[in-house]
């Protein structure tokens, strides 16, 4: 992380972005357009897996062996922290480079014997929107992620469980409070990627287990319901009609929840949260 910070300020400083001086609009915006495409850098510097044309000096191919115990290629994706797929115990036992970790990395996995509902339904989470990117322009592609995400959305609602309370090895690093927010967050945006209506019927029922109507709450790793109240909001503006009244009448108190939360990020409303001298908004302590 010491590299990444080094490498993305290097880059930020050779912009200039912070001395004063007077620039046209279209200037400024050159340069947050250059200030962004550096930001990107950051995915870069996180990359698992066999690295090709790698804008990251510093970096090498790590990873590889990732899931071959399974048949399995696992060797892509990011890295966000020391700790890697598989048993946390192992990777933290050892902080090194990726490029030169050793350790065995043996897999863990939910399924119907071991669920993991919070998992199964972020992933079909990340598949469904990911779906709505590829649409215009790799529609084959689009279409195997809905059906993904389809199918990982019955899979984690069949078989109920947290990963915490299935696998507990995690549970001293990603303890959930539970699953049914991710249920309906699923639900939420498998609807909003397909239009199906069973999916919203799903989140406007079971949002009354779900849900604390009125409670406000922040979007977290832990905690998905205020994604599911802004989203479901846009479908009480955009009304289709084929909702039913009981439908309707949920998506409403999505919505009022939502604002509540809105009006919260907001600093000159009355209930604007806690924020930091620099004006970041400060919710919990991790």
């Amino acid at each position: 992380m010491s590299a990444s910070y080094i490498t993305l300020r290097r880059e930020f400083r050779s912009l200039n972005l912070f001395k004063h001086s007077p620039r046209r609009p279209d200037q400024m915006v050159a340069k947050y357009a250059d200030a962004l495409s550096i930001a990107l850098l950051f995915f870069d510097v996180q990359k698992s897996g066999k690295l090709e044309k790698s804008r990251i000096s510093w970096r090498g191919d790590s990873g590889l062996e990732d899931g071959k115990e399974e048949k399995l290629d696992m060797s892509k994706g990011l890295y966000d922290a020391g700790n890697n797929v598989g048993d946390p115990e192992f990777d933290h036992k050892c902080w090194q480079r990726p490029e030169v970790a050793a350790l065995p990395r043996p897999l863990m996995q939910v399924n119907s014997s071991y669920p993991g509902s919070n998992v199964a339904a972020e992933t079909a989470v990340a598949m469904a929107s990911t779906s709505l990117v590829f649409r215009s322009t790799h529609l084959a592609y689009s279409r195997l992620l809905l059906k993904h995400a389809r199918q990982l959305f019955v899979f984690a609602d069949t078989y109920k469980g947290s990963c915490s309370d299935s696998l507990p090895q995690v549970q001293n690093y990603y303890n959930t409070s539970g699953y049914g927010d991710k249920l309906l967050w699923a639900a939420a945006c498998v609807y909003h990627a397909t239009g199906g209506m069973a999916y919203l019927q799903y989140a406007t029922v079971q949002g009354n287990y779900f849900t604390d109507w009125g409670a406000k709450t922040w979007f977290s790793w832990d905690n998905k319901l205020t994604g599911t109240q802004v989203l479901l909001s846009r479908v009480s503006f955009f009304k289709s009609r084929s909702i039913r009244v009981e439908e309707s009448i949920t998506l409403q108190l999505y919505k009022r929840t939502a604002e509540l939360v809105v009006c919260g990020l907001l600093p000159n409303s009355s209930s604007a949260s806690q924020r930091t001298e620099g004006l970041l908004s400060k919710r919990t302590q991790y």
